[in-house]
């Protein structure tokens, strides 16, 4: 049989012999130049040589003349060439009659630049030629002879042309359309079909040149072409198929191959265009295409592979990726009511977010997607791969005799009875399994795991992770199972199942691991036993049990029978896990609330169970009311420092009247003093002088102390004014006999006081540091002889810490107190009644569960201070004991907690109470300077307490229950203090003091600095 590029061979060879055949030329050349009155041919002025004939003539324009762009062939015109060389730039338009190419060797050559349109109709009797620069045909072309375009322009057609002898471009341009171009064309240059309507081109084309489709409209190419320069799609359509489309298609428009035969195009498609298959035949594309407009599929078959195929595909009818030389991935979407079709040994990789509905099969090689690229039922007789790089459920058929394999890291469910015969990998991720799968084989590799409620028709070898239904379930083996030593079996429990294997045969168990989790709260669980293996025969056990979670509460273990493995729980009380008694209490109120627990308090209790030991018991100290024993401790500590800045006082009081009598005469002697200070000093002695002898008075005694003092000071005052400026450097030794304690002297003080204290904690009591900042403000009289008598107010603000992030509070006070001292010879007696207001802040932190439980409410304080010494005189230094008692009395409200949820408390009232004696030595001495007078102390003390034994605070929670007491640690019954006190007396009138206490518990015990100032004016 001829082959088509054979009879193209020799057409081309034809057409050449004829255009290349020289022949004479016939008749004579006319030369225009636009001599006549018009523009029409017949007009003898418009030549060189006239009359013009109208036959076998040859016309040429080759000079520039005066001429009309519009020519008229007044009568047709036989011509065996037509030659434009030169013309006006307006060009030529030829109308008229018809022109007739008749004898061999015709042509029509425009040399020109300007453009040329012939309109009337002309006759191709031979075969003509066509050359030149740009020329427009648009009048009819007929005619057998070959239209032949030979030139270096474009040779445009426009008429209905009829001529038959074909068209044979050689170098140039030829455009048209279907209506225009006739015939066989050898096209060994350029053709451009512009279809501005749609059109069909039935005949044959041939040729090394490029065809170019432009034009709105579709061209149909339905002859067994064989061009091999391949076609241009610019606009429009261009429809063919794989016998009429030959050669690579740059498409940036629309190409559809309608195949109704099948057929192979393994040529490339390029470009911006969109692709079709239309036709009931199969069209098969094998060329390295890449256009990027997308492909449809509309009828029948479209075959290729991921190079091929290019674009999202809306596929209707049917999509074949046969893969067969070389793995392929097709990353672009599928769509429409067609089916899937994997042929080909290699593996083609899909991943477009597909949604096509025909289904997809599986004849050879591999197909791999993932649940959003894979649709429809899947009939898999050679292998199938699900690589879920995301989660996904595939809830359509799989079938088949292919293999099923699962990768990717994250979870694929299979949620459907699927039939397919071949075996089952699980390489990576999870295979949650809520349908059933068929009888082969099913393996699960390291690191992999099969999940879900559903059934595995055969048997399953588990190296990885089985992690039975989706929450707590049941997955069911048909065959046997085999747990490897890699394996590891995930085990959910709630209060009232666990999951279950279920197997049909035999368990093998080689070792791994059991690993049991609780879902979602560890709230009701009780004492059970869970059945989590089941099979006819159970062999081997598990290496490892991993509970679920160190927690106190739940207690688990395994135990191994002949066709089972149960897992077994028991469940701890609370007040059993208790180690303390305050945890001991709290414990057991809430474990006679935990059951039937709900909302808040099942939160809690939940949290609560989820604790290791350690972690439990200190949860159970935060849950109860011991932080509000270590707020009343330091409240009682606070009240006690208070009156110590009170007693420091009353010893300031009797020092001032020690040494008034020790000094054999005014207290005021003592005091060297400066002259411009004289008039003052003078002007005191003589005032107490006045006051010591009123005093006397009242015993009988002589008033001339008056009267010497009056002399005294107006001799004095003389001395002064007739020299002023001399310096009296010491004034006149008066009344230096013992003065008698003078009654009605008045004095104010104020002194600022500061305590840090800090308390480690032992057991379940809590430890705190606290400290408090205050004033006050007093003033003493003597009322009687060596009794003096006084009062004072004050405020302070304590700032609490709890130690290991228990909590913080603070307290307000406000204080008042009454006190008397009373000094006789060498020995004093100091009393006070003290009384205070407190205002309580309070935040407990319940850390585990990330709470903060807060409080306010208010209670008061009393104490009773009872102390004295004696004070031996030594040489000018006074050593003597001291001893005192004193009482304390707390009282505290109570309040509710607002903030903590289930866990806030309601808080009864305390009463709390402290009988502290203490018995120590005091040294102190006296030092004259020039203008002061220095009077430093130490002291040391033993103290005892009999009361204060600890503090119980009695509570509920607001969430129910009963009530629970839990007790403060014990205060240290001994302790020690050591003190030093500065007076800085700087006359008679005004003195400041300094005063520091260090009280010492010993260990486990409160270790406390407190800090006093403050000054003193006497009336």
């Amino acid at each position: 049989m001829v082959s088509l590029k054979k009879i193209s061979f020799f057409l081309s060879a034809f057409a050449l012999i004829l255009v290349l055949t020289p022949s004479p030329t016939k008749g004579a050349d006319f030369t225009w130049q636009g001599g006549g009155a018009d523009d029409n041919w017949l007009t003898a002025g418009n030549w060189d040589a006239p009359p013009v004939s109208a036959a076998d003539t040859g016309i040429i324009f080759d000079t520039n003349l005066a001429s009309t762009p519009n020519q008229n062939a007044g009568a047709p015109f036989i011509l065996n060439k037509l030659t434009i060389t030169a013309f006006e730039t307006a060009g030529l338009n030829l109308t008229g009659n018809q022109i007739q190419f008749a004898n061999p060797g015709a042509a029509f050559q425009n040399n020109t630049a300007a453009p040329v349109d012939i309109q009337t109709a002309l006759d191709l009797s031979v075969n003509t030629a066509f050359g030149g620069a740009n020329t427009t045909i648009s009048g009819i072309i007929s005619g057998v002879g070959v239209l032949t375009v030979n030139g270096a322009g474009t040779l445009t057609l426009t008429g209905a042309n009829t001529y038959s002898g074909g068209t044979t471009v050689t170098s140039g341009i030829l455009e048209g359309n279907t209506t225009n171009l006739q015939g066989f064309i050898l096209n060994n240059a350029a053709v451009v079909f512009n279809q501005v309507a749609d059109g069909i081109y039935s005949n044959m084309m041939a040729g090394t040149g490029v065809l170019e489709k432009t034009g709105a409209g579709k061209l149909i190419l339905s002859g067994a072409n064989s061009y091999s320069g391949g076609m241009t799609v610019t606009a429009g359509i261009l429809e063919g198929n794989a016998t009429s489309l030959q050669g690579d298609i740059p498409n940036n428009s629309a190409v559809i191959f309608n195949q109704v035969a099948d057929g192979t195009y393994s040529d490339s498609i390029g470009g911006t265009g969109t692709f079709e298959k239309t036709g009931a035949g199969k069209l098969i594309l094998s060329g390295g295409n890449s256009y990027s407009g997308g492909t449809t599929v509309t009828g029948g078959i479209l075959e290729g592979d991921a190079t091929s195929l290019q674009g999202d595909i809306t596929n209707n009818t049917a999509l074949i990726f046969n893969q067969a030389a070389a793995d392929g991935v097709y990353l672009d979407v599928i769509s429409g009511t067609g089916s899937l079709e994997k042929t080909g040994a290699s593996k083609l990789s899909i991943g477009g977010e597909n949604t096509y509905s025909g289904g997809t099969t599986v004849t050879e090689g591999t197909l791999e997607g993932l649940t959003t690229s894979l649709q429809g039922d899947i009939t898999n007789n050679a292998a199938l791969i699900f690589f879920q790089f995301e989660e996904g459920e595939y809830a359509d058929v799989i079938s088949g005799t292919g293999t099923f394999e699962k990768t990717g890291a994250q979870k694929l469910t299979l949620s459907n009875a699927h039939t397919y015969t071949g075996s089952t990998t699980v390489t990576s991720g999870n295979l949650e399994l809520n349908g059933s799968i068929g009888a082969g084989l099913t393996t699960v590799a390291d690191g992999a795991t099969i999940s879900g409620t559903g059934t595995i028709g055969g048997d399953l070898n588990n190296s990885g992770v089985i992690a039975p239904g989706n929450s707590v379930g049941t997955i069911n083996i048909s065959g046997n199972y085999d747990h490897d030593t890699t394996a590891t079996y995930t085990v959910e429990v709630s209060p009232t199942a666990a999951d279950k294997i279920n197997v049909t045969g035999n368990a093998n168990i080689q070792g791994g691991v059991v690993n049991s989790v609780i879902v979602d709260s560890i709230q009701g669980f009780e004492t059970k036993t869970y059945t989590i293996l089941q099979a006819t025969a159970v062999t081997g056990t598990f290496d490892t049990f991993n509970t679920p979670g160190d927690t106190a509460v739940l207690s688990w273990g395994m135990d191994y029978l002949a066709d089972r493995v149960n897992m077994v729980l028991s469940r701890n009380n609370y007040e059993t896990l208790a180690a303390t008694p305050n945890q001991r209490a709290v414990g057991a109120v809430l474990e006679s609330i935990r059951l039937g627990a709900t909302g808040d308090l099942a939160t809690v209790l939940s949290a609560l169970d989820n604790l290791d030991l350690e972690s439990f018991r200190v949860a159970l100290d935060e849950i109860g009311p011991a932080s509000y024993c270590a707020t009343s401790r330091v409240s009682l500590d606070k009240a006690k420092f208070f009156n110590r800045g009170i007693v420091g006082r009353m010893g300031q009081i009797h020092n001032r009247m020690r040494l008034a009598q020790r000094s054999n005469g005014s207290y005021l002697d003592r005091f060297p003093q400066p002259a411009f200070n004289g008039y003052l000093a003078q002007l005191a002695q003589l005032a107490f002088s006045v006051n010591a002898t009123n005093t006397r008075n009242k015993t009988g005694r002589s008033n001339n102390g008056i009267v010497g003092r009056r002399n005294y000071l107006k001799s004095k005052r003389q001395s002064a004014h007739k020299g002023r400026g001399q310096r009296i450097d010491q004034p006149a030794q008066v009344g230096r006999s013992y003065p008698e304690v003078r009654e009605g002297i008045f004095g104010a003080w104020g002194q600022q006081f500061n305590t840090h204290a800090s308390n480690d904690g032992s057991g379940d009591q809590v430890g705190f540091d606290f400290d408090t900042h205050g004033v006050m403000l007093g003033s003493d009289v003597m009322i009687v002889e060596n009794l003096v008598v006084g009062g004072a107010i004050g405020y302070s603000k304590t700032d609490i810490n709890l130690h290991n992030n228990a909590g913080k509070g603070d307290i307000d006070t406000l204080h008042t107190t009454v006190y008397a001292t009373f000094l006789k010879d060498s020995w004093y007696i100091d009393a006070s009644l003290g009384f205070g207001y407190n205002w309580y802040n309070n935040t407990r932190n319940i850390n585990f569960l990330n709470r903060r439980a807060k409080s306010s409410h208010d209670g008061y304080e009393c104490i009773v201070y009872l102390g004295g010494g004696y004070d031996f005189d030594i040489n000018g230094w006074i050593l003597g004991p001291i001893a005192s008692v004193q009482y304390v009395f707390l009282r505290e409200d109570g309040f509710t907690e607002t903030g903590a949820g289930a866990m806030n408390l309601l808080v009864d009232y305390n009463n709390s109470q402290s009988l502290l004696t203490a018995v120590g030595l005091r040294f102190a001495k006296v030092f004259d300077l020039d203008y002061v007078k220095l009077t430093p102390e130490v002291r040391a003390e033993w103290l005892h307490e009999y009361l204060d034994d600890g503090r119980t605070v009695t509570s509920r929670f607001t969430a129910g229950g009963g009530s629970f007491s839990v007790n403060g640690q014990d205060g240290k019954k001994n302790s020690a203090a050591i003190g030093a006190r500065l007076n800085v007396a700087f006359s008679e009138n005004i003195s400041v003091f300094l005063n520091y206490e260090l009280l010492l518990q010993g260990s486990g015990g409160m270790t406390a600095n407190s800090f006093w100032g403050g000054i003193r004016i006497e009336f």
